[in-house]
C-alpha cells in the first residue's frame, strides 16, 4: 500500500483547462507529470456531534476547547446543516457536493454509486496524496467510499482490538498522522495531502471516562441507572416502546454524551497539534464538521433515527486557513454540507472542476447563503426490519416512507410521503414544539410549492439497486452501534 502514497498528477484530455491555474507547476503539456504546490487539505467529521453541546457554540460547559481555539483562528459557521440524519447520505453529500437525491447514496441503496464524482477524485486527479481514515462501518470500500483515495483505512475493521470507541478513534488519528509523515515536502518536495477522517466515539452507546464526566457534570448518580444507560445501544427499542426512559434518564444521557464529545475534542486537539509539530498547520486548509446530530429526549426520541429536526441536522462547521479565512470571524449564512467540495476547490484555485447543483463556495463572500437548505431520507429499509424484529406486529406504515426537510432562515417544512406535513417557525419556536401546518395554511402552501419544485428538478435517472452487503465484519460493527437489531 505504501507505494501508492506518493501520487503524481497526470492530466487527461479534455482536462487541459487546469493548466491555467496559478497554483500548479506549468509548462509540461497536457500529458506531462506535475507536482501540485497548493495547500494540504484536512477534513475531519466528528460523527454524531450536535451543535449545542459544543462550547465553541456557547453552551456553559467547556466541552470543546480545541474546537474553540480553531474557531478563534478561523471561521465558525453558526447555521450549517447536514443533508440527512445519518452517516451514509451526509458523508456522500460532503464528498460529492450533491444532495442525496442526486448522489443517490440513501437508505434505499446503501451505497455511493461508482458513477458519482467526489472531492477525493478531484484532488487525486491533480496530484494530491489522498488518504481516508474512518471509524464508522457505514464508510467502507464495499459501499463506494474509497473512490478517489489512494489510501483507504477502514480502521473500524479492527475495532475488536481496542478497548473503547475512543481508543479506535485514537488509532484513526495515529494512522492519519503516519500518512501525513510519508510526504514531507520540506525534505523531498513531495505532493500535498488530502486527509479525510471520520471519528465516531461520540456515537451511542455512551460510555465516557468517569473523570471527564465528573469534571463536566457533578453527581451523584444512581449506579444502577448509570449501568443501564451505558448499555443502551441505539434508539430502535425505545422507538418500538420496549425501552422506557424518563427525564432523569435523558438528563444523564446528555451528561454522558457531553463527556463523550469532550473526549473526542481532546483527540481533535492531538491531531491539530500533530500538524503544528510538523510545521504543516498554517499550510493546511482545515475543515471540522459533523454528519448529523443526536436526539436526547427531544421529540420523545433518542439516537438520530427518523428525525429531521434541528437536533439532528444542525451541525458544527469550522474552517481554518489563515490565507483566506479571517480568524475569529462568525459566519451566519445558511449553508450545507454540499458546499464543502466547491469550497475546497475554490481555495485551491480549481473551482472549474465543480459544475452544476446548488452548492456554493463558502470562500465567496458575495454568496449571501442559501435561500433554503434541504435534508432527505428515503424509505428506512433497515429500520423497518429492525422494528419488525423487535415487534412483528409493529405498525411500520408511518415509518416506511420517504421524508424531506426544507429550511429557510425562519421556517422549516418537514414532508412525509403520503402526509402529514409539519411546519415550524424557528424564530419563535426554535425547539420545534408547535406545528403550524394547520394554523398557517398559506405558509404551508408556499413552502410545499418550494419543496415540490426542488424535488421535480432532481434527476429522473433510475435509482441504483440496493447493496447486498457481503461484509460480515461491517454487519457486526453496525449491530454494535445500534443500526441493526
Amino acid at each position: 500500500m505504501s507505494g501508492r502514497w506518493s501520487v503524481l498528477m497526470r492530466f487527461q484530455r479534455p482536462a487541459c483547462f487546469l493548466a491555467a491555474s496559478l497554483l500548479w507547476l506549468s509548462a509540461l503539456g497536457c500529458e506531462g507529470e506535475r507536482t501540485p504546490q497548493g495547500p494540504n487539505v484536512l477534513i475531519v467529521v466528528l460523527d454524531t456531534t450536535r451543535v449545542d453541546v459544543l462550547s465553541a457554540y456557547n453552551p456553559p460547559k467547556p466541552t470543546s476547547p480545541n474546537l474553540d481555539a480553531l474557531a478563534q483562528q478561523g471561521v465558525r459557521f453558526t447555521r450549517a446543516f447536514a443533508t440527512g440524519f445519518w452517516t451514509l447520505p451526509s458523508h456522500a453529500s460532503l464528498l460529492t457536493g450533491q444532495y442525496p437525491s442526486d448522489h443517490q447514496a440513501t437508505s434505499e441503496t446503501g451505497q455511493l454509486p461508482q458513477e458519482a464524482s467526489t472531492l477525493a477524485e478531484d484532488l487525486d486527479r491533480v496530484g494530491y496524496r489522498t488518504g481516508a481514515f474512518v471509524s464508522n462501518p457505514w464508510l467502507s470500500e464495499e459501499r463506494g467510499f474509497a473512490q478517489g483515495f489512494s489510501v483507504f483505512e477502514a480502521v473500524w475493521e479492527s475495532a475488536d482490538r481496542y478497548a473503547s470507541a475512543l481508543a479506535l478513534d485514537r488509532e484513526t488519528v495515529r494512522r492519519a498522522l503516519e500518512f501525513i509523515d510519508t510526504g514531507d515536502r520540506e525534505e523531498g518536495g513531495g505532493a500535498p495531502f488530502f486527509a479525510f477522517l471520520n471519528l465516531n466515539s461520540s456515537h451511542m452507546p455512551y460510555n465516557p471516562d468517569p473523570l471527564v464526566l465528573a469534571e463536566l457534570s457533578s453527581g451523584p448518580r444512581s449506579i444502577d441507572r448509570s449501568a443501564r444507560l451505558r448499555k443502551l445501544v441505539g434508539g430502535w427499542e425505545h422507538y418500538a416502546g420496549q425501552v422506557e426512559l424518563d427525564e432523569m434518564d435523558y438528563r444523564m444521557l446528555r451528561e454522558f454524551y457531553e463527556a463523550e464529545v469532550a473526549m473526542l475534542d481532546g483527540l481533535l486537539g492531538s491531531l491539530i497539534e500533530g500538524l503544528r509539530e510538523r510545521n504543516e498547520l498554517d499550510n493546511t486548509l482545515v475543515i471540522i464538521t459533523s454528519d448529523h446530530g443526536e436526539n436526547i429526549g427531544e421529540h420523545g426520541m433518542i439516537d438520530h433515527i427518523l428525525s429531521l429536526h434541528e437536533t439532528t441536522l444542525h451541525i458544527p462547521l469550522v474552517i481554518r486557513y489563515p490565507r483566506h479565512f479571517e480568524g475569529g470571524r462568525v459566519d451566519e449564512r445558511l449553508v450545507s454540507l454540499v458546499d464543502l467540495r466547491p469550497t475546497v476547490l475554490d481555495v485551491l484555485g480549481l473551482s472549474e472542476m465543480f459544475t452544476g447543483g446548488e452548492a456554493k463556495s463558502l470562500l465567496d463572500t458575495d454568496h449571501a447563503g442559501h435561500a433554503f437548505v434541504v435534508a432527505e431520507n428515503d424509505r428506512p429499509i433497515q429500520g423497518v426490519e429492525n422494528l419488525l424484529t423487535l415487534d412483528p406486529d409493529f405498525d411500520t406504515g408511518p415509518v416506511d416512507r420517504r421524508t424531506r426537510m426544507l429550511r429557510t432562515d425562519r421556517y422549516k417544512l418537514i414532508w412525509h410521503e403520503g402526509g402529514p406535513y409539519e411546519l415550524y417557525d424557528l424564530s419563535s419556536d426554535p425547539k420545534e414544539q408547535f406545528d403550524l401546518s394547520v394554523s398557517d395554511p398559506e405558509r404551508l402552501a408556499k413552502m410545499t410549492e418550494q419543496l415540490n419544485r426542488w424535488m421535480q428538478a432532481r434527476s429522473s435517472s433510475p435509482r441504483p439497486s440496493a447493496l447486498e452487503s457481503q461484509d460480515e465484519k461491517a454487519e457486526k460493527e453496525l449491530r454494535a452501534l445500534g443500526y441493526i437489531e
